[in-house]
C-alpha cells in the first residue's frame, strides 16, 4: 500500500468488516519541532560564545556572563523540552477500529485499550491532548490535539464509550472567582494607567490607546459564559450582565468542537438552538469539557417545553 500523504487519514477494514482507522501526527507540527530545536539549540549556543569568548574592551564583564548564562538556561531548558517532544513523535500515532484503540508502535495485541473498559477522559488543553484512563483509573493513552483529524477521532471516542456524568449531573458550572477577579483587576488597573499617562506625557496614548483597550476587556468579559445551570425544565446561561434560560426542547444539538488561537486547540462545549445561527459556547466551567458535555447530554430530553425566552 501506498504511504499516506501528510493529513490524510488512513481508512482499511478487515475480513470481519472491523472498520479500522490509523491517525497520524501532523506532518507539519513535526517540522515545527524540528525547527524549535535547531532554534533553541542555536541560542543556548551563542550564550556559550559569550561565555568563553568575551567581547573585546567589554566594560562590564560581569553583566555579560550574567546575561550568557541567562541565554543558557533558557534555551538550553526550551530545548531539552523540544528534544523531549522530539522523542514522542514516534509514539503518538494512534489506531482505532470497532474493538477499541492503541497506540500504533504498540500493535493491537499489546496495546489495544477496548471502548468498554475505558474509564473517563481527560482534556489537558493546556498540554494540548486528551488523557484516556481504563476504569481502574490508569492512564492508558495520551492522544495528541496534532494528530491529523482528531476531531473524528475524539467524535468517535463519545460515540463507542458512554461518559461517565453522575459527578457532574445537577451540578452548577461556573468560573472561579480568579477569573472575574482578573479582568475587573486589568480594567481598573489599565483605567488608572490611561488616566496618568494621559495627565503626565501622551494624551492619545493615555486617554486614546489606554481606553480603547479598556473596551476590547470589557466587551470580552461581557460576551463570555462564566456560569451554567442545568435542571430538570432546562439549561441557564449567565453572563455578568445578562442570563438565558434555555428549556430542553428549544436545543436542536449539543457537541464539543474547538476554537483555535495562534495554532492551539481550545475545546469547548457549544449547545445550538432553534432560530439562532451561532451557538452557545462554553469553556473553562471548573469541570473538563468532556464531563460537561456528558451532563449535558444526559439532561437532554429532546421535544418537551416551549421556546427559549430570554432574560
Amino acid at each position: 500500500m501506498p504511504a499516506a500523504p501528510a493529513g490524510f487519514i488512513r481508512d482499511f477494514g478487515s475480513e470481519n468488516g472491523n472498520c479500522m482507522q490509523e491517525f497520524h501526527l501532523d506532518k507539519r507540527y513535526q517540522r515545527e519541532i524540528k525547527i524549535c530545536l535547531m532554534v533553541f539549540l542555536a541560542l543556548f549556543l551563542l550564550g556559550a560564545a559569550l561565555l568563553v569568548i568575551p567581547a573585546e574592551k567589554d566594560r562590564n564583564p560581569e553583566s555579560t556572563r550574567l546575561i550568557a548564562l541567562m541565554c543558557m538556561g533558557l534555551f538550553g531548558l526550551l530545548a531539552g523540552l523540544a528534544w523531549n517532544s522530539l522523542k514522542k513523535i514516534p509514539r503518538a500515532d494512534i489506531t482505532a477500529d470497532d474493538d477499541g484503540l492503541w497506540h500504533t508502535h504498540d500493535g493491537k495485541t499489546r496495546g489495544l485499550l477496548r471502548w468498554a473498559d475505558i474509564g473517563r477522559i481527560r482534556e489537558r488543553a493546556g498540554q494540548q491532548c486528551l488523557e484516556i484512563f481504563d476504569r481502574t483509573g490508569r492512564r492508558r493513552i495520551r492522544v495528541e490535539y496534532q494528530l491529523t483529524g482528531f476531531e473524528g477521532l475524539r467524535n468517535r471516542l463519545y460515540e463507542n464509550i458512554r461518559l461517565s456524568g453522575e459527578r457532574a449531573r445537577g451540578r452548577d458550572f461556573s468560573k472561579n472567582p480568579g477569573y472575574h477577579l482578573f479582568y475587573w483587576a486589568c480594567g481598573i488597573g489599565f483605567s488608572w494607567l490611561g488616566l496618568y499617562i494621559g495627565q503626565n506625557s501622551s494624551p492619545v496614548l493615555g486617554f486614546g490607546g489606554m481606553s480603547l483597550l479598556v473596551m476590547v476587556l470589557v466587551y470580552e468579559y461581557l460576551k463570555t459564559v462564566f456560569r451554567v445551570e442545568i435542571r430538570p425544565q432546562g439549561l441557564t446561561v449567565f453572563y455578568p450582565l445578562r442570563s438565558n434560560r434555555i428549556p430542553w426542547a428549544a436545543i436542536t444539538g449539543i457537541d464539543l468542537a474547538d476554537s483555535f488561537y495562534k495554532g492551539t486547540r481550545h475545546p469547548e462545549v457549544r449547545v445550538f438552538t432553534k432560530g439562532s445561527k451561532k451557538p452557545f459556547q462554553f469553556r473553562q466551567l471548573g469541570v473538563d469539557e468532556n464531563l460537561l458535555l456528558a451532563a449535558l447530554k444526559q439532561a437532554w430530553r429532546p421535544g418537551s417545553g416551549p421556546e427559549s425566552t430570554l432574560h
